[in-house]
């Protein structure tokens, strides 16, 4: 990026625990770069523990979280609420669906979950009210949301994620 002689780059620091969160940074950004075209953002991405140790350091300066993780010694400010959606792959029955209840998503085989950190809290009880009573075989736990969403897209399981701002709320 070229940048004339007298505009130099604010850098802001920026960190969030996977990719999901990083991705509800860009409308944001995008506004932020128009109202402040000097601005270049340094994405962080790394699990939430050393987010709080770079925060405190000063390598960061913001940081993407829910409201019931976000820590102590910062300001929450509220971005976007995010719906709890399913995800399958377009195989999948439920993708005929436009509505799931939990008692369809009980029924409709496997589930890819993530454990907190990696899902919020909130997410994290929406997803223990379809497993809860599912036999060990049917939920698969995944170690970051890659393999999650690898999972899903292969057509072996479906998930219950944080969907993008907007969407109906659900299930």
């Amino acid at each position: 990026v070229w940048y004339p002689r007298e505009i130099h780059p604010v850098r802001l620091g920026v960190g969030c625990r996977n990719f999901v969160d990083q991705r509800l940074m860009i409308p944001a950004l995008h506004q932020l770069s128009q109202e402040e075209p000097s601005l270049l953002p340094l994405l962080r991405m790394t699990p939430f523990d050393s987010l709080e140790n770079l925060l405190e350091e000063g390598d960061i300066q913001v940081l993407i979280s829910h409201k019931k993780t976000s820590l102590k010694k910062v300001t929450y400010r509220e971005l976007c609420r995010r719906p709890v959606v399913c995800v399958c792959s377009p195989s999948h029955p439920l993708a005929a669906l436009e509505q799931v209840s939990v008692q369809q998503l009980r029924q409709a085989g496997r589930i890819a979950i993530c454990r907190p950190p990696i899902f919020s809290p909130e997410l994290f009880d929406s997803q223990n009210q379809v497993i809860s009573g599912l036999g060990a075989e049917r939920i698969l736990f995944c170690d970051n949301l890659e393999i999650l969403y690898t999972r899903v897209e292969a057509g072996l399981a479906f998930a219950v994620v944080s969907g993008p701002p907007g969407e109906a709320e659900g299930p």
